[in-house]
């Protein structure tokens, strides 16, 4: 029986972060019924890892927000392919996949990663987004997936999409995440505070920054490692240099799931501190290594950190918040083996598997009565 041809679109820049990893699971856990074709602004190491997973890629020049050469030459692609059912991933392959699938009479799923309206920080711009949204759920979607049970709420709550639409497929880890809890004291003094993720500004760099040079200077025995990359870097390195703590900063750069997973189990504590999220691989995994989690009180953090039983919320950008759950957290071991162990309960329901399972239900559900 051929697989039917299933079209994801993403003009996210694609190389390694949250939609890509999204996107490879969906690959290697559903190749085998479907036949994944990617269109999008693609690059490396992304293109070589989806296509050692049978997916094949179709690289687009980038696209503005309401750009019809891009809406036309997707309309285009899913008829001469004859794709079956396309699959829309971000803010802006959301808005031009879903209007060129509707105009190819292609069925079409959106995943909500982070809801546009989280990024503006003009009001007027906000309440478009908003209308936007409102307008593609209701008129050119079949089905909306949202990884986050709070994301969901928010917009059944705002009327931005049809309960019978909405449908909750979080975000999962492979099993080889679940094996690898270590909750034992590490040797040596030091406590080791782990971001991983972006090096960006709406990730919250500055108020970790800000807070670590609180923490710096009560707990001298206290290290900060930032791992990944962007353009936040620089501003990092320098606050750690004026505040005279950049020999106990590490910068290690982009390092894979693998080298994360070492990472967190040789850490004691992760920190999330960004304006907004959805549903964060980082924070899963840092729970199912057993690490106790700070996290800003915004989006799919709510999802998983419970507080006082994994983990803090604090406000977002208020670095006195952060840095008091960060000083709390290293003085109380016993504390930060009670979350890290129910962090690692919690993650374990979050599973590769029921991942999988979800989304076959809901590309079922839409292939199924596109055939009627």
């Amino acid at each position: 029986m051929s697989r039917p041809p299933v079209a994801i679109v993403s003009f996210s820049p694609l190389a390694t972060g949250g939609i890509e990893t999204h996107l490879l699971q969906l690959f290697r856990g559903l190749a085998g019924e479907y036949e994944f074709q990617v269109f999008g602004t693609l690059g490396e190491p992304f293109i070589s890892l989806a296509e050692r997973l049978g997916a094949r890629c179709i690289v687009l020049p980038r696209a503005g927000k309401a750009d019809l050469a891009a809406l036309v030459r997707l309309r285009k692609e899913f008829l001469s392919r004859k794709i079956a059912l396309v699959h829309t991933h971000d803010t802006r392959g959301g808005l031009i996949g879903r209007l060129a699938a509707r105009a190819a009479g292609v069925p079409v799923v959106h995943t909500v990663h982070t809801p546009s309206f989280f990024l503006p920080q003009n009001p007027a711009a906000i309440g478009w987004y908003r209308l936007a949204e409102r307008w593609l759920d209701r008129l050119a979607s079949d089905k909306v997936i949202f990884v986050s049970r709070t994301i969901r709420q928010m917009y059944l709550d705002g009327r931005l999409v049809q309960p019978g639409k909405a449908c909750l497929v979080p975000n999962g880890l492979e099993p080889e995440w679940f094996g690898s809890a270590t909750l034992e004291n590490r040797t040596g003094g030091e406590i080791r505070f782990l971001y991983v993720g972006r090096l960006a500004r709406e990730k919250g760099m500055d108020n970790l920054a800000a807070a670590f040079d609180i923490v710096a200077a009560r707990i001298p025995d206290a290290q900060l490692y930032v791992v990944g990359d962007g353009p936040a870097r620089e501003e990092i390195l320098r606050t750690a240099q004026r505040g005279g703590w950049a020999a106990r900063l590490a910068l290690p750069g982009r390092i894979s799931r693998e080298e994360a997973r070492n990472l967190m189990g040789a850490s004691d504590v992760f920190v999330l501190p960004s304006w907004f999220e959805s549903f964060p691989y980082t924070l899963l995994e840092a729970m199912a290594c057993g690490l106790p989690c700070i996290a800003t009180d915004v989006g799919g953090n709510r999802d998983l950190v419970e507080p006082e039983r994994n983990g803090c919320l604090v406000p977002k950008e208020n670095p006195a918040e952060l840095a008091s759950a960060m000083i709390r957290l290293a003085g109380d071991w016993n504390t930060r083996i009670a979350m890290g162990r129910a962090g690692a309960s919690i993650a374990r329901e979050y599973t590769l598997d029921r991942m999988m399972k979800g989304t076959r239900s809901v590309y079922r559900q839409v292939l199924g009565r596109s055939s009627e």
